[in-house]
């Protein structure tokens, strides 16, 4: 899964293997479940910034996000992920930024479909913006210059 991929990248960078840690492989939902009952220390998954499953995660009172250090973020970001801040206030419970690192979402098309088409749909995303934001929060993060 992506969650574990990334896990592993950090891993790497940190100099652990899966003999320093018990891992423990599920679903979203169960993650949340496991730390709301205290079976599980952490969760790592990668998701959207205003995720219903980050949302949940923090609204049981046991979870908060942990600033990642700058040299896992520079090394986690040399190939494909950028830095990110998640602003204070994205989460419930969430009272500070939080340095981490993202991933772009890319939307593709097939060879045959005309141009003119692509550009009538991203320039109708950018001018519908915050309809797109309604449906799901990470679309606030969109960014003209980048699209």
């Amino acid at each position: 899964s992506t969650g574990e991929n990334s896990w592993k990248q950090i891993m790497e960078i940190l100099g652990w293997t899966y003999d320093d840690i018990i891992e423990e492989f599920t679903v979203h939902q169960t993650a949340i479940d496991q730390v709301r009952n205290r079976q599980i220390d952490a969760a790592i998954w990668p998701d959207a910034a205003g995720s219903a499953s980050y949302t949940e995660i923090m609204q049981t009172g046991f979870a908060r996000f942990v600033d990642i250090d700058d040299d896992i973020i520079e090394a986690m970001t040399k190939e494909m992920d950028f830095p990110f801040t998640l602003p204070a206030g994205a989460f419930p419970g969430q009272d500070k930024p939080v340095k981490t690192f993202a991933g772009s979402a890319v939307l593709a098309a097939r060879e045959d479909v005309p141009e003119d088409i692509i550009y009538k749909l991203v320039k109708s995303m950018y001018e519908n913006q915050e309809f797109l934001i309604n449906v799901h929060p990470i679309a606030k993060y969109m960014v003209l210059e980048q699209a």
